[in-house]
C-alpha cells in the first residue's frame, strides 16, 4: 500500500515536471501570471445610475448588507425601498448583488464598473405561471457612477 502511494506520487510529479517548458538553456521557464493594472473600484458608500431598456434605477450602496433603490419609469412613475442585499466582489471591477423586496421581487445583478454593464435577472410574482406562480426576466443595463 506503501509503495502504491509512493509510486504515484513520483508518477504525479514527472508528470507535472515534464510538462513544463524549458527554455533554450534547458532550465525551465517561470510561468507567465496575468497581472490587472486595473485600480481595484468599490461600489460600498457610492451612488450609481443604472439604464434599463423601460426604467432607470438610482441606487445608493450603503454597506455590503443595505442598499436604497429608487427607479424612474419612462412614464414617470417613481419607487423607492431600502434593502437588505447580499453582495460579493468577483474581481477587482465585477460586483454580483441579490436581495428580495417586500413584495417579493427578486433581483440579481452582476454589475461590471470598468465597462459600464449590468446583466440582472428579476423574478416576481405571476398568478399565471405554471411555475410556482413566478415571472422571471432577464435583462441588461448600462452603469454609471452618480457624480
Amino acid at each position: 500500500m506503501k509503495k502504491t502511494a509512493v509510486l504515484l506520487v513520483l508518477a504525479s510529479m514527472s508528470l507535472v515536471a515534464c510538462s513544463q517548458k524549458e527554455s533554450s538553456t534547458g532550465a525551465t521557464a517561470p510561468k507567465e501570471v496575468e497581472v490587472s493594472t486595473v485600480a481595484p473600484t468599490e461600489l460600498i458608500g457610492k451612488k450609481g445610475v443604472l439604464t434599463y431598456p423601460d426604467f432607470t434605477a438610482y441606487m445608493t450602496y450603503e454597506s455590503e448588507n443595505r442598499l436604497h433603490w429608487k427607479t424612474v419609469s419612462k412614464e414617470g412613475k417613481v419607487a423607492e425601498g431600502e434593502e437588505a442585499v447580499s453582495y460579493k466582489r468577483i474581481n477587482d471591477h465585477i460586483f454580483f448583488l441579490s436581495w428580495i423586496e417586500a413584495d417579493g421581487f427578486t433581483v440579481s445583478q452582476v454589475i461590471d464598473v470598468e465597462n459600464g454593464k449590468v446583466e440582472a435577472f428579476l423574478s416576481f410574482g405571476d398568478d399565471q405561471s405554471e411555475r410556482g406562480k413566478r415571472g422571471s426576466l432577464a435583462t441588461a443595463a448600462t452603469f454609471a457612477f452618480e457624480e
